[in-house]
Formats: structure tokens, sequence, C-alpha cells
């Protein structure tokens, strides 16, 4: 979508706006992909330590 300088000095909201909304966009994708990241870690060390236990447990 494009804006004529004309629309963008009459209307400079609308840029920030647009913007804002783009970042708020790649925050959101980010804190997913981070908590998603977590998530398999997490379950990756309780796997580990769950692996430990029964070990423990069978000597």
């Amino acid at each position: 979508m494009e804006i004529t300088l004309a629309e963008f000095i009459s209307r400079p909201y609308f840029f920030i706006n647009n913007q804002l909304a783009e970042l708020c966009d790649w925050f959101t994708k980010g804190v997913h992909l981070l908590a998603s990241n977590y998530v398999i870690g997490g379950l990756v060390v309780v796997f580990l330590l769950l692996i430990g236990l029964l070990q423990m447990c069978q000597e």
C-alpha cells in the first residue's frame, strides 16, 4: 500500500500506526518462538531427569 507525500503530511499518525502494528506483530512472533523454545528445553530437561531417576532406582 503506497501513501503519497501529501497524505503523509496530512496524516502522519497513519505511518506511525502502521509501524507500531508491524513492531507489535514482530514482537508477538518473537515471544511465541521464545516460549516454544523454553517449552522444548523444559521437556528435554524433564526427560533427562526422568532417565536419571530411573537409573538411580534400578541400582
